[in-house]
C-alpha cells in the first residue's frame, strides 16, 4: 500500500521571514520510495490560512506586531528608494 506523507521544516530568516521546506515522501511497506522537496518563503505578516498547524504556531511567535510594523516600514522605504532611482 502506498502512503503519501508531508514533512514540514521551518527556518526563521534574519529579517523574520519564514522559509518553509516541504518534503513529500511516498512510502510503501514503511520504506520511502521517493522524496520530493518544495521550498517557499512566507513574508512577515503573510497569509497563513493554507499552512499546517506547526507553521502557524511558529509564525505566531515570530510575526509580532513590532516585527510586522518594521517590515512594512522597510518595504515602504525600499519602494521610495526605487521611485527616487527612476528620476
Amino acid at each position: 500500500m502506498l502512503i503519501k506523507e508531508l514533512e514540514h521544516q521551518a527556518t526563521v530568516l534574519s529579517d523574520g521571514q519564514l522559509q518553509i521546506r516541504v518534503a513529500t515522501v511516498i512510502m510503501e511497506d514503511s520504506r520511502p520510495l521517493s522524496t520530493t522537496f518544495h521550498r517557499y518563503v512566507i513574508d512577515v505578516g503573510g497569509d497563513l490560512s493554507n499552512e499546517c498547524d506547526m507553521v502557524k504556531d511558529i509564525a505566531k511567535g515570530v510575526f509580532t506586531k513590532k516585527r510586522i510594523k518594521a517590515r512594512i516600514k522597510a518595504k515602504e522605504l525600499f519602494i521610495k528608494q526605487l521611485k527616487a532611482g527612476d528620476k
